[in-house]
């Protein structure tokens, strides 16, 4: 049966996870990323995840990870690189911007375009996202925004 009815987001969510020595490999084996956050009862969508650098830090990729409910695997999602920043005193201001982490292109419709906006990953009831660094650093904060139907 085809949903002939929009369906809009009931409650905005934006779920935060702080990383320093979440340090995992693309294929997860005993180390275990940190819990971003659980899709809601009827499903989440997520509109954007974004890095902040929490004070100096080294290069590292970061990495987001999907796992099912029914299933101990987590798949790797998606994954960027953070630059390093230093000379973040009380005198120095670090990156005040996002890290935008970009979601696989096959998440989305074939006709959407670098043009077109990101129409945001729809996570089914249950799944989480997992975030986690390839290199411990002093800290960084992962947010998702979005919002549960």
């Amino acid at each position: 049966m085809v949903n002939t009815q929009p369906i809009f987001i009931k409650n905005p969510i934006i779920w935060t996870v702080t990383l320093t020595n979440e340090v995992v490999n693309r294929s997860p084996g005993a180390a275990v990323p940190k819990l971003l956050g659980t899709a809601g009862t009827n499903g989440t969508l997520i509109e954007a995840i974004q890095a902040y650098p929490l004070g100096d830090i080294v290069a590292s990729p970061l990495r987001i990870f999907l796992k099912a409910p029914s299933s101990s695997d987590y798949v790797l999602l998606a994954e960027t690189s953070l630059t390093s920043v230093s000379g973040s005193g009380n005198t120095t201001a670090i990156a005040n911007y996002p890290i935008e982490v970009t979601l696989p292109r096959i998440l989305f419709p074939a006709s959407q375009t670098p043009a077109t906006p990101n129409r945001g990953l729809r996570l089914p009831t249950g799944y989480a996202l997992y975030a986690a660094l390839g290199t411990a650093t002093a800290g960084v904060i992962v947010t998702a925004t979005g919002g549960d139907y």
